[in-house]
């Protein structure tokens, strides 16, 4: 996953990590910032499919069009891995298919 923030890191939880993620974003960690791979805090969470998550990051201003090299959007991750609740919170956030920034 490449070089990490520690947003990023808390991102990728698979256990709910909401508490230590709202402390980050308390704190006014940036949810815009990418790892070396161009990857989002968003997309992170995305991959492992923690809704309640996603719903922090885009209640604090993440793009959820952000796209990596390959177009790969946050929204992309729900849907290849198979994060049904991810995917609903992402499209109530207003994701788009087509990735185009909101």
């Amino acid at each position: 996953w490449g070089r990490n923030s520690l947003l990023h890191l808390a991102a990728i939880e698979v256990r709910p990590a909401d508490d230590c993620l709202g402390a980050f974003l308390r704190c006014g960690a940036d949810v815009t910032q990418r790892c070396n791979w161009g990857r989002t805090p968003l997309h992170m969470t995305c991959f492992n499919g923690n809704s309640g998550s996603a719903r922090l990051l885009i209640e604090a201003g993440a793009q959820v069009d952000a796209s990596v090299p390959g177009e790969k959007t946050p929204l992309m991750y729900a849907v290849r891995y198979g994060r049904p609740h991810t995917l609903r919170v992402m499209l109530q956030g207003g994701a788009t298919r087509g990735g185009a920034p909101r």
